[in-house]
């Protein structure tokens, strides 16, 4: 399974999107409701103690158009409750952020892609952005990470997956103009904070695997969300983060280890302070695995069961 299957799955759709608005603006659609009785859909779990039930939803950001995987039981679930968490809220994210944002994807003088890689790569790359419609000129002066994450959603756009059709778009437009709260799990910057942080070394060997994975790219990510719309969580862990965690350990400890534990902690707050029902959206990567959220919890003697 690819480096971008993995990132895609731990990595909320807002970041995408910014990290596409660094090079250009795109328009985004509402997206559309097609029940799927085929299978029994993607995973819900359920913990809960007197009286509070939180229901945890593993997403997929980007998906084909015409892919029918939503259930009556998550739509029921999802309109039956009284608080709705996403990781991030994006139009929450603040012009400050968006500077920031753009401070944090920008390379420091002395060390553009141009600088940082061999020649071998260096053309490499530029071929990869060529063929992904990319300007490249401005991708040499952003740092590594933030070209992965736009060369991953332009080569999955282009196969037709697309974060307007994705989990969380779905669930926006599910919930829009109902007696629901809506709030986010973390800061907007959380995720882009993180990656920036990482040593220029992991970057680049993050980046120059997502270039050669490109061409497996359609086949794979197709694998992920068959696995994930049939609601089979061990082999999701099997097929896509057991080989993030060995392949790039920094960005999985960035990603997922961290933010899992800031979410459990925000999650045992809940079901001490809250009353009702509460639905929690994250990445489908956050819930499988030996650190995903699911684990953390049990390791705090919660009950956290199949829905």
């Amino acid at each position: 399974m690819t480096i971008f299957t993995h990132t895609l799955t731990a990595t909320r759709s807002w970041v995408l999107g910014l990290a596409w608005f660094v090079c250009a603006c795109a328009a985004v659609e509402p997206a559309t409701t097609n029940h799927t009785p085929e299978t029994s859909g993607p995973a819900i779990w359920r913990v809960a103690d007197d009286d509070t039930e939180v229901f945890l939803f593993g997403t997929i950001h980007l998906l084909p158009k015409t892919l029918a995987w939503q259930t009556e039981k998550l739509e029921d679930t999802l309109l039956t409750s009284d608080i709705v968490y996403l990781e991030a809220i994006p139009e929450d994210v603040t012009l400050d952020d968006q500077r920031l944002y753009g401070q944090l994807a920008k390379a420091e003088p002395g060390k553009l892609l141009s600088d940082l890689l061999s020649e071998e790569d260096y053309a490499r790359l530029e071929i990869a952005a060529d063929e992904l419609g990319l300007p490249f000129a401005k991708l040499n002066g952003q740092r590594a990470w933030q070209v992965s994450i736009l060369f991953g959603r332009m080569a999955l756009e282009r196969l037709d997956f697309d974060a307007r059709y994705g989990s969380e778009a779905w669930i926006q437009d599910l919930i829009d103009n109902k007696d629901i709260e809506k709030r986010a799990l973390e800061g907007s910057m959380v995720v882009p904070v993180g990656l920036a942080s990482l040593p220029d070394e992991t970057q680049l060997e993050f980046l120059m695997q997502s270039v050669d994975e490109i061409p497996d790219l359609k086949e794979e990510f197709s694998e992920l969300i068959a696995v994930w719309a049939a609601g089979d969580a061990e082999s999701l862990d099997a097929s896509t983060m057991q080989n993030m965690r060995e392949m790039l350990p920094d960005v999985y400890e960035i990603l997922i280890v961290e933010r899992n534990k800031d979410w459990r902690d925000t999650i045992l707050h809940l079901l001490n302070t809250e009353r009702g029902r509460i639905f929690i959206a994250v990445g489908a990567g956050h819930l499988s695995g030996p650190d995903s959220l699911v684990r953390l919890l049990e390791e705090k003697k919660l009950t956290v069961t199949r829905f």
